[in-house]
């Protein structure tokens, strides 16, 4: 029984692959124009949809971890 639940708990988590706006203002303290300004210098790649973006997780993650930027790679 508890396998099961386990196997059906696992079916239904869906991993996260993109952060909103709101959530790097969160995580880096900072205001709304800084993480435009952040996206607009292509630090890591961004999605719009609709009027909002939506941040690619493994590359905001790479570049917090002071890794390069991703969009100006050769």
């Amino acid at each position: 029984m508890f396998e099961e639940k386990i196997k059906e708990m696992n079916g239904q988590i869906k991993r996260k692959t993109t952060y909103s706006v709101e959530e790097v203002m969160l995580m880096l303290r900072v205001s709304r124009p800084t993480v435009y300004n952040l996206i607009a210098e292509k630090n890591f790649k961004a999605i719009k949809v609709g009027k909002t973006y939506r941040i690619v997780k493994a590359d905001f993650d790479h570049w917090l971890d002071g890794g390069d930027d991703l969009w100006h790679r050769s």
